[in-house]
This record gives C-alpha cells, sequence and structure tokens, in this order.
C-alpha cells in the first residue's frame, strides 16, 4: 500500500508560489481579482507535487479529506465547493477539471470512482475519465447494481446511471 502525505496552507491573498506545479484556477464564471490561495504539497512514495488552488469568491479552506488517492493509477481526485477534479501524479498534471454546481463528494467502488453533485452523478474511470454521466436533484433514492446505479427523484425521474 502506498502511503500519501497531504499538507495544505491557506492565505487570505494570492501569493506566488513559483514552485506550484499546477496551478488550479476555482470553476466560477466571470472571476475577478483572487481573494485567496491554498497550496497543497503532496507526497506520494517517490513523486513529490504541489499545487495552487486561487479563489475567487471566498477562501476556501480545503484539508486531507477534500482528496482521494486512487492508488491503483497514482491519480489524485480533489474537491471544494465549485469544482472538482483528477491530478496526474506520476505527471505532476491536472488531467481533468470540471466545474460543480455545490460541494461533490467521491465513492470509490472496485472498478470506478462514482462522483455525486447536487445535480449531477457521474461514474468515472480510476483515471478521471468520464464512463457516464445522469442528472439527478434532490432528494433522491439510489440504489446499486453490479452494472448500474439508478436514482430516483421527483425532479430528474427515474436516471440509470452507467457504471461499466
Amino acid at each position: 500500500m502506498k502511503s500519501i502525505k497531504i499538507s495544505v496552507e491557506h492565505f487570505d491573498s494570492d501569493i506566488i508560489a513559483d514552485n506550484a506545479d499546477i496551478l488550479c484556477h476555482e470553476a466560477i464564471q466571470n472571476p475577478g481579482e483572487p481573494v485567496g490561495c491554498s497550496v497543497a504539497n503532496i507526497e506520494v512514495e517517490n513523486h513529490r507535487v504541489t499545487v495552487k488552488f486561487l479563489w475567487f469568491e471566498a477562501p476556501e479552506k480545503i484539508d486531507e479529506n477534500d482528496f482521494c488517492f486512487i492508488e491503483e493509477t497514482n491519480m489524485l481526485f480533489f474537491r471544494s465547493v465549485y469544482q472538482w477534479g483528477v491530478i496526474d501524479i506520476e505527471k505532476r498534471k491536472l488531467k481533468r477539471h470540471t466545474k460543480a454546481f455545490c460541494y461533490p463528494c467521491f465513492e470509490k467502488y472496485e472498478t470506478f470512482v462514482l462522483v455525486i453533485d447536487e445535480l449531477d452523478a457521474e461514474s468515472v474511470t480510476f483515471k478521471g475519465d468520464r464512463i457516464h454521466q445522469v442528472p439527478i436533484d434532490p432528494p433522491y433514492e439510489m440504489e446499486r447494481f453490479d452494472d448500474r446505479i439508478e436514482f430516483t427523484s421527483y425532479v430528474s425521474g427515474h436516471q440509470v446511471l452507467k457504471i461499466k
């Protein structure tokens, strides 16, 4: 089992971090000047990555719980209030960056990752590639099967999310 270390520092302004490998802008429309930033130092065995997150609406306080490491592929999923994405640890690059409606969450299963946002559910490979996406709207019920996840809500109706 690979060990992962994540340390995050928060700043109330946009500090200059020349040593950042990845710069991740908060995924919002019409960003103005940054009101803060967070710098995450990530270490997995002999790989080190520094990610600078810029905040435009309000300084966020992401922490280790906002990351999900996929050991099988060395991919690191991250989230904040209005975004989520995937970092390729070995290549030290942002593989995917997606806008979120409101604070997405990750659930790792045996063969995929489920990303649930306020209005969407998405199945994603361990490398961060989309398998399938469906609209959802709370409140909803979720039932998992071997080959799919079914969501039922008053607004979105019955939705079938493919997981393979």
